[in-house]
C-alpha cells in the first residue's frame, strides 16, 4: 500500500493528513516488512518530528487499524506490534521472534481445520494464522 492509496482512503472517512500522520506513515510504509512496536516507531518519527509524543502514535495507529490500514500483532512479551495491512486477499504470515521480519504467506491450509470445525457444530466465520520463528539472517547471528 502507498502513501496515496492510504490518504485517499483517509479522507475519505474525514481524517487530515496531519504532518506527524505523514511522517508516521512514512515510517510505516518504509517498514512494510517489520512489525513495529509504537515505541520503535516514535524512535523512528522523532528523527524527523522532534516534538511528537507516544499519545500521538497511539491514537493514529489505533485510527489506522479502525479503517482497516493497519495489522495488529499482540504477542507474548506483552507488545504489540503494527504493520501496514499488505494485501486485500486472505492471506497469512510468518513472523522473525527476533528482528520483526514479517513473510507473506499465500497459502491458506484451514481446509482440515473447517471440516473439524463443522464436525464440532461451528460455522468459522474469520481466522488468523501466525508462524513465528527465527529469520535465516537472525538465525546465522
Amino acid at each position: 500500500m502507498d502513501f496515496q492509496q492510504i490518504k485517499t482512503i483517509l479522507q475519505n472517512n474525514n481524517f487530515k493528513i496531519t504532518k506527524q500522520r505523514e511522517y508516521i506513515l512514512d515510517v510505516l510504509i518504509n517498514n512494510q516488512h517489520t512489525l513495529l512496536s509504537a515505541e520503535t516507531l516514535l524512535t523512528i518519527v522523532k528523527e524527523k518530528f522532534p516534538t511528537i509524543n507516544l499519545t500521538t502514535v497511539y491514537r493514529n495507529l489505533d485510527q489506522l487499524s479502525v479503517l482497516s490500514l493497519l495489522a495488529v500483532f499482540p504477542s507474548d512479551d506483552g507488545i504489540t506490534r503494527y504493520k501496514l495491512t499488505c494485501a486485500d486477499h486472505h492471506h497469512h504470515h510468518i513472523i522473525c521472534q527476533r528482528c520483526g521480519k514479517v513473510e507473506m504467506i499465500n497459502y491458506c491450509p484451514l481446509d482440515t481445520l473447517t471440516s473439524l470445525a463443522l464436525d464440532k457444530g461451528f460455522h468459522l466465520t474469520k481466522h488468523k494464522i501466525e508462524l513465528y520463528g527465527i529469520c535465516e539472517a537472525c538465525y546465522t547471528e
